[in-house]
């Protein structure tokens, strides 16, 4: 299925899309933060964070901020609004692997993920030890999972939001055959971008 880019919430995957039809917002974080999410909508998100394995407060919390949000920059308004412990780490960690999970590489994510770096240069640093946390266990991807990281970090570099020096986790003299793939995709989407 693709995306109807009609839709307000055109970057959002259709399985969501189609979740969110409800009545009573719930609990106080749903009014605070979330705004308009309805009860049945966010059982659906609750659902999907739990797929994803974001089972901790935090990380359900900040998945279902990033997936009720209208756009990445009202996205990056909630999560700067949420004021959590260890909270730029756990936001870098649910981006990138929500944005790995993904059937095709979303924008929305990298925008998200910009947008984020540049209202709070610490972040950063969050997201390159996301990185380096996956580069560890690019062996176990399916390819859908590479391409997805290799595009997400050509479009953090490329926007000069992360650095290529991101890479230098890598041990470029020993690379395995799903390392190798990874740069490949990095470096190929870097150069036509």
């Amino acid at each position: 299925m693709t995306n109807d880019f009609s839709h307000p919430r055109w970057w959002m995957p259709v399985h969501i899309l189609n979740a969110q039809q409800g009545k009573e917002p719930k609990q106080d974080f749903t009014k605070e933060i979330l705004g308009s999410v309805h009860n049945e909508q966010l059982d659906q998100l609750e659902k999907f964070a739990a797929e994803q394995r974001f089972t901790s407060d935090i990380r359900k919390k900040i998945f279902l901020v990033i997936m009720s949000s209208d756009d990445y920059i009202d996205a990056t308004q909630k999560l700067m609004k949420m004021k959590l412990k260890k909270q730029d780490k756990e936001i870098a960690i649910v981006i990138v692997e929500s944005c790995a999970q993904e059937e095709r590489f979303n924008k929305y994510y990298a925008y998200l993920a910009e947008n984020l770096i540049r209202q709070n240069r610490s972040i950063k640093y969050s997201f390159q030890y996301s990185f380096w946390d996956h580069f560890k266990q690019l062996e176990t991807y399916a390819l859908r999972k590479i391409s997805n990281l290799a595009k997400l970090l050509s479009f953090l570099v490329l926007r000069r939001a992360l650095g290529v020096h991101v890479l230098q986790a890598l041990e470029f003299d020993s690379l395995n055959e799903h390392q190798i793939l990874f740069v490949k995709i990095f470096f190929k989407t870097l150069l036509l971008e």
